[in-house]
């Protein structure tokens, strides 16, 4: 099983904090199953992860507020049900095994939460137990490391800048698919901004070729959702993963058979969210705790 980490290092700015970064990280792939963050006193450090989330909600309720696109409020109001529902613990996964973001010390990692995509490491943790822990981690996690040692990256685990060209290599497939169907996606966003004609145009053409659409554009979702969020991927380049990704959305939900949950499971962009889509044959492509069964390797 392939896992990944990422060194990452405090900005030079005053108002710059840990628990802010942290706090903005998870805002990212909140979705991906559950967190865990390794760190020396578990109660400090959650108050002051649980301050900046709060602070991130309201600042996505201001975005609300502002916007008249009825899809964005929708999004949006998604996001924040989603934000204000998630369990902050100090306690072990056995004696709190549903909650979200798990606050543990270096010597309480005897059991890790289950689907835990996310570690981050914000104390200097021995080899041994950086081992044991990565070796009970899913395939594809990250693990991100605050120490400014080498540990984490001495146990054989791949950089993060890795599954992000991935994501680009997968990227150029989908791209191929669509302009083998007479869908350039460089159409669908001028100067960010998202061009409704165009997208119309290829929702009447991918109609016609939407169980394929589906399993690549699926396929392609899971990796990105993996590789959040990004620093080799500019924000640009992600606009167009957004329109392709909402292009699936809508096929989606036009082809027969596959409306199931959609609203409630599948809406957003691909800056906040895990989406699960189906082929008319209704198997599960994106769903994480499924991914293992499903015979798309990265």
């Amino acid at each position: 099983m392939q896992h990944y980490y990422e060194t990452r290092r405090l900005p030079n700015n005053p108002t710059a904090t840990l628990a802010a970064d942290i706090s903005h990280h998870i805002e990212v792939r909140q979705y991906l199953g559950t967190a865990l963050i390794v760190c020396d006193n578990p109660t400090a450090m959650l108050s002051a992860t649980r301050k900046q989330w709060l602070k991130a909600t309201r600042n996505l309720q201001r975005m609300r507020a502002s916007t008249l696109n009825a899809e964005e409020i929708l999004r949006l109001t998604h996001a924040i049900m989603h934000m204000q529902n998630m369990d902050f613990v100090m306690r072990t996964p056995a004696d709190q095994p549903h909650a979200n973001i798990y606050f543990l010390q270096p010597n309480t990692l005897s059991q890790i939460p289950l689907h835990c995509y996310t570690v981050y490491v914000t104390t200097p943790i021995s080899k041994t137990t950086v081992e044991s822990l990565i070796a009970r981690l899913p395939a594809h996690s990250l693990t991100i490391d605050y120490t400014e040692t080498n540990t984490i990256s001495s146990v054989g685990l791949q950089p993060k800048i890795n599954l992000e060209r991935a994501i680009l290599n997968e990227w150029r497939r989908l791209s191929a698919f669509l302009y083998d169907h007479d869908i350039d996606p460089n159409q669908l966003i001028v100067g960010n901004i998202l061009q409704f004609t165009a997208m119309d145009d290829a929702l009447d053409t991918l109609l016609n070729a939407s169980d394929e659409f589906l399993e690549r554009s699926a396929r392609f979702q899971r990796i990105l959702n993996f590789g959040q969020p990004f620093t080799l991927i500019s924000s640009h380049q992600q606009k167009y993963f957004e329109a392709v990704t909402r292009l699936a959305h809508r096929v989606q939900a036009l082809t027969p058979g596959d409306f199931n949950n959609y609203l409630d499971a599948s809406f957003g962009d691909t800056g906040a969210e895990l989406f699960f889509l189906r082929t008319t044959r209704s198997q599960l492509y994106g769903d994480i705790e499924n991914a293992e069964r499903c015979n798309h390797p990265l």
